[in-house]
Formats: structure tokens, sequence, C-alpha cells
């Protein structure tokens, strides 16, 4: 399931309104919203802080070392998830500093998955 998902259903079960929680995060509404969307997914530090707002925890897989084990270069790995080189580069090295949806493309090419932990 998509971490936005996830992360709109920890806070349907906090029984916060989108508004609540982006007060509570200290970000703004819409930085709420595009977390929650599948087709956008938002910045993964936004992601951070409102999982953090909600009392979870965001379990991101170590990709650099799936990537090593399962031999894949940086290149291949931009084909396989459809993304820049530059920005497989960056998530291999700090995963939690890009974007969500991005993020994600990476973990679905290397059979990895973002979770939201309770």
């Amino acid at each position: 399931m998509p971490l936005g998902r996830q992360l709109r259903e920890a806070r349907l079960r906090a029984q916060l309104k989108p508004k609540d929680l982006a007060r509570k995060a200290g970000v703004s509404i819409a930085a709420v919203y595009n977390c929650e969307r599948f087709d956008r997914g938002g910045r993964m530090r936004t992601l951070l802080r409102l999982a953090k707002a909600l009392g979870c925890t965001v379990r991101i897989p170590d990709l650099a070392a799936a990537a090593k084990d399962q031999e894949y270069t940086e290149t291949v790995l931009a084909e396989m998830a459809q993304l820049a080189f530059d920005t497989v580069r960056s998530l291999l090295a700090r995963p939690s500093s890009g974007n969500v949806r991005s993020l994600e493309k990476l973990c679905a090419a290397l059979g990895q998955s973002l979770q939201l932990v309770f």
C-alpha cells in the first residue's frame, strides 16, 4: 500500500482532519494533501513530520544495500524505476530527503516497501 494512503488511514484513525494534522506537525494543509496523494507524494521530510505528529515512524529499507545485494547499478535502477539517474543516486545516499513518490518507485524496483509503523 502506498505510503500516502497509509498516512491518510493513520490520520483517519486518529480522528484528525487534514488541517488539524497540519497544525500539529507545523506544515501547511496543502503539504498534508500532497503527502496523502498517490500521484504526487510530497516531500519525504514532510511525511516524516506528519508521521511523527501521528505517533508513527516510517520504516525505510536500506536501499543502497539492496541495490548492492542485487548487483544493480544506479543506471539500471534509474531505468527500472523510471527516474533520473541523479534522483536515484540521491535517494540511495539519503532516502529521507527526496520525494515520496520517487522513493516508492525506487523501492518497488528493488522489491522493497516503505511502511508506516505505529
